[in-house]
Formats: structure tokens, C-alpha cells, sequence
């Protein structure tokens, strides 16, 4: 609500919400929960599960739609409450991760010239992903539980 307060947009100005998160509250994501909690009923609501790049990611994503023409104002919104799945004992990667929150509302701009996101430039190596994982346990083991055969 700061983030939009200090925009100078209502909920309702919102036309989409991007809420990027590895730790969602729900299973099928957090981004309509949040559309509700604020009251943005104009808006379509997704989350991006990109780990710790998902605020820039989520940025880079608001920028193409608003660029595109097809949304005028995005919600971004970045958090992550890690500690409830870090193991504190592991003093290798606990003090990596941590919890928090950020919201930045962009607008459109009058033409491609006001625009202030100047660019951007992302990558990604999947080659390395063996440095820093939490699969899901099926993954690990080979082995699915009863209710992912029955699915």
C-alpha cells in the first residue's frame, strides 16, 4: 500500500501485479491473495518464482507489458520468508538467506523517450544449478508418495 501511496495510484489504477516469491503462503501462489488484500479488482494477479532475482526479473517482466501497451500501471512486489525452510544448524548457507519484502509501482510514460528503465541484460546457467538447490524430496530420492503416482 506505501509503494502505491507514494505512486499517487489507487488499487483500483493498478492493471496488473507481479509478485515475485519462492515462498508463497499458498501452494498456487500469493499474487491474488494479494490482489485481494488491496483491493486491485481491475488488476490481473501472477506470481514469478525466480529465487533471489525474481524482483529484477518481475521488473524486467512489468517493463515489456507496459512497453507492449498491454498494461499501464504494475504492482511489483518482492518477498521471501526463507527462514522457514533454512536449517540454522548449516552455517554453510543459513547466513545466505533471510527474510524480506520491496514494492515499486511502474507507470507508463507518455511515449518510449519517459521511459526510465533504461534496459536490461539477463542470463541465466543452468549448468551450475547443483551449487545451491532444495529439490522437492521425490526428486532427490527417485521415489514418488502416493499422491504424485496418483496424479
Amino acid at each position: 500500500r506505501e509503494a502505491m501511496e507514494m505512486a499517487g495510484v489507487t488499487p483500483e489504477d493498478v492493471d496488473l501485479i507481479l509478485f515475485a516469491t519462492s515462498t508463497p503462503d499458498d501452494l498456487f501462489g500469493g499474487a491474488c491473495l494479494l490482489q485481494g488484500a488491496i483491493g486491485a479488482s481491475n488488476a490481473v494477479a501472477f506470481d514469478i518464482t525466480a529465487a533471489c532475482s525474481g524482483f529484477v526479473v518481475s521488473l524486467a517482466t512489468a517493463t515489456s507489458f507496459i512497453r507492449s501497451g498491454a498494461y499501464k500501471t504494475v504492482l511489483v512486489v518482492g518477498a521471501d520468508a526463507l527462514s522457514r525452510q533454512t536449517d540454522w544448524r548449516d552455517r554453510t548457507v543459513c547466513v545466505l538467506f533471510g527474510d524480506g519484502a520491496g514494492a515499486a509501482v511502474l507507470t507508463a510514460a507518455p511515449s518510449e523517450e519517459g521511459c526510465n528503465v533504461l534496459g536490461y541484460d539477463m542470463k541465466s546457467d543452468g549448468s551450475r544449478n547443483m551449487h545451491l538447490v532444495s529439490p522437492y524430496s521425490a526428486y532427490v530420492t527417485g521415489e514418488d508418495d502416493e499422491a504424485t503416482t496418483a496424479a
